[in-house]
């Protein structure tokens, strides 16, 4: 059976809350806020990114919210409007009032479909006159009921109209609405008139009358209007007030098409929107007019000053710029550079189709936390006169510009070359900056040149990094071993060391058998990448030794029963064959005593010595006959073995006279003293001397007798 997991990770949706669904009084505002949760928002009504939005009527509004980890939620909410008050109109009575009397009446009105809380009669202009149901003591006028809730909404009935018993009626009225602020309404009132009667027109409720109907030069508002006659009879209009709305000018928009190289082939299309009646077009600010057709062509590049006017005298006047365009079109390019982190790299700036230019200022844009250009060269020589740089490396931003005594054209090269340092990883872009006014090149005459603007990019690589294998240390004799341990780089990594005495070696395993105290010393390593990125260490090697034995120089030592045999104290650590580990140990019997010591660096050392007893260290004969025969010619000490290390022995006469001495072990007496033969007799020797063996030796002293015999 195998088992499968899967690591999920569960984001929480955001949350918006519209709250819950709401009535207003109609045409209040409500503002509906969906939280500050970071995110993008989107509106039922198109508004996007606003965390809320104000609306003034009923509907079903929502909210789409998306959080930063893509996940999406919807909350919505319907705004309503409370009901508004109803008149009910059933025992409805308005008595008119008497020709210049305040006795008409309105009575009978009922309040329905609200819970009201209070109420109150008005005049045309505002002005409260009682908060009955039921009003009496009016003139001519017209009255509204307003009806406050318990919502606190207040309805504002139609009019009613309070005549008089006279029989004056208005028709209609007529206006003409206001044209682009110029205060030119007009109101004209149309009343069923008697012949040989007198009649007076009001628009501000009888405030100031006029024996004209026609009233012009009007701003836009709302008026009330009346008729009265030279009696005290009047009348009001039902549908006051009358509005005067105002209409506005000419919208006009303009869309140009440049010319082409000097060709005079520019054209400016001009569309306007306008309430009635007709447009006038012109590009000369009225000098030369178009009568509903706003397309002008055949233009030379320049500023034009375009008027449009509709019939009222409204206008609008605006500039219009035909550009100058060329069909030469230059290609700049910025190369491409890669590098590592901390080197350096070139970026070329290459130019195409550069054809009589006389000027050129361009901008150039970098990721400064990435690279920075530190400089530039290679300027195209005919480029040098007149040739300036700014570089700006907090702000990543490079302004180059050129102005030539005369124009100057080029065959397809490079401009300049920019270098680069980088300082972080990645692949920045190298970009032309291209708005309004960057980045441009020009002919003799000052038009511009149409330029292609391409990009490059610096690719900057991790350079190797070699991770510090310590200090190496090894036994003389063992094989040292490094296999250097690399992140990041590029491609195929090339290695190269070089040892204490300066030899190299090209392979990724440093591997040397049989190593010496010479080759102890600092290893460098050098890692190499594909694209020339490199990294360096040193790598100390330590070379111990074992450790010194004490007895190293002996193959074999005389010594006496409880001799202690001694390594030496150069080691941490000591093991003999006889199981002892301390740095002495006491001979009790002989043969061979073997001892492995260990060092702080763990490097071991062995070594022997083969014990015997010690006895005499040499043998001494008692007679000799210095005859020339050939046997016993020579007196001398016969030693044991190596045995002896220092050795003088003299030779005395019976009257203490030293006839002989030497110190060398093998020189033995012949019977002479200064080469005449002795007397045969009795002679005495002394012998001192030193044993080999470990320390210092006691100095020892034989003396005896030896027969001469002749």
């Amino acid at each position: 059976m195998e088992d499968t997991y899967r690591e999920v990770e569960v984001d929480f949706l955001p949350g918006p809350d519209l709250g819950a669904d709401t009535l207003v009084c109609e045409g209040t505002p409500v503002t509906l806020n969906a939280g500050n949760e970071p995110g993008s928002y989107a509106w039922s009504n198109g508004t996007l990114g606003q965390t809320s939005i104000t609306v003034v009527d009923t509907g079903i509004y929502w909210v789409n919210v998306t959080n930063p980890e893509g996940c999406q939620t919807r909350d919505s909410i319907h705004v309503g409007w409370y009901n508004q008050a109803v008149l009910n109109e059933t025992n409805l009575v308005i008595t008119p009032t008497s020709c210049g009397s305040s006795d008409g009446s309105i009575t009978g009105l009922t309040i329905e479909g609200v819970v009201p809380v209070t109420w109150g009669w008005y005049d045309g202009m505002g002005n409260l006159l009682g908060n009955n149901l039921d009003i009496t003591g009016l003139p001519v006028g017209n009255y509204f009921l307003h009806v406050t809730d318990d919502h606190g909404c207040v309805s504002i009935s139609d009019s009613f109209t309070i005549t008089d018993a006279g029989n004056i009626l208005i028709d209609s009225v007529n206006i003409l609405s206001v044209h682009c602020q110029q205060n030119n309404g007009t109101i004209e009132v149309f009343a069923n008139t008697v012949a040989g009667v007198d009649y007076f027109y009001s628009i501000d409720d009888g405030n100031s009358w006029h024996n004209q109907p026609l009233f012009e030069n009007l701003a836009p508002a709302s008026y009330l209007v009346r008729v009265k006659d030279n009696g005290a009879c009047e009348t009001v209009f039902d549908n006051n007030p009358v509005v005067i709305p105002e209409t506005e000018g000419p919208q006009a928009s303009a869309v140009s098409t440049p010319e082409t190289d000097n060709l005079s082939d520019g054209s400016i299309n001009i569309t306007a929107v306008i309430s009635s009646g007709d447009i006038t077009y012109s590009i000369d600010n009225g000098t030369t007019l178009q009568v509903n057709d706003g397309m002008f062509t055949g233009l030379p590049a320049g500023l034009y000053t375009c008027l449009v006017q509709d019939d009222f005298g409204c206008d609008t006047t605006f500039i219009v710029e035909v550009e100058h365009l060329t069909s030469q079109t230059i290609e700049a390019i910025a190369g491409n550079g890669y590098t590592c982190i901390g080197n350096a790299t070139t970026c070329p700036l290459l130019i195409n189709n550069f054809t009589t230019v006389d000027s050129f200022h361009v901008t150039l844009v970098y990721d400064p936390s990435k690279v920075e250009c530190t400089g530039y060269f290679q300027i195209h020589p005919e480029l040098e006169a007149g040739f300036q740089a700014s570089l700006f490396p907090d702000l990543g931003e490079i302004n180059l510009s050129w102005k030539g005594e005369q124009p100057v054209s080029l065959p397809d090269t490079t401009m300049v070359t920019l270098v680069f340092t980088a300082w972080g990883e990645g692949n920045p872009q190298l970009s032309w900056l291209n708005d309004q006014g960057q980045s441009r090149f020009y002919d003799v005459s000052g038009n511009e040149i149409n330029a292609q603007l391409q990009p490059g990019n610096i690719r900057v690589f991790s350079r190797p990094k070699i991770l510090p294998p310590g200090i190496q240390s090894v036994c003389a004799g063992e094989s040292l071993r490094i296999s250097p341990f690399v992140i990041g780089g590029t491609g195929e990594l090339k290695y190269d060391w070089i040892d204490p005495n300066g030899n190299t070696t090209s392979n990724d395993l440093l591997w040397i058998d049989n190593m010496t105290t010479q080759q102890a010393g600092n290893y460098s390593i050098t890692v190499t990448d594909t694209i020339d990125c490199q990294d360096t260490d040193t790598v100390l090697v330590i070379v111990g030794t074992g450790p010194s034995i004490a007895f190293s120089g002996y193959d074999t030592l005389f010594v006496e029963p409880g001799y202690i045999l001694d390594a030496g104290n150069t080691a941490q650590s000591y093991w003999w064959n006889t199981g002892d580990t301390t740095t002495q140990i006491t001979i009790d019997s002989t043969g061979q005593y073997l001892v492995l010591a260990t060092s702080f660096e763990n490097c071991k050392s062995a070594d022997s010595v083969y014990i015997l007893w010690a006895g005499k260290s040499f043998f001494i004969p008692n007679a000799f006959t210095p005859n020339g025969d050939g046997l016993n010619d020579v007196f001398g000490v016969i030693p044991r073995l190596d045995y002896v290390n220092r050795f003088h022995i003299s030779i005395y006469n019976r009257w203490g006279q030293l006839i002989f001495n030497t110190s060398n072990l093998n020189q033995g007496w012949d019977g002479t003293f200064k080469g005449e033969a002795c007397q045969a007799g009795v002679y005495v020797y002394r012998i001192v001397y030193q044993d080999f063996g470990m320390g210092t030796q006691e100095t020892k002293v034989m003396e005896g007798t030896v027969v001469l015999v002749r």
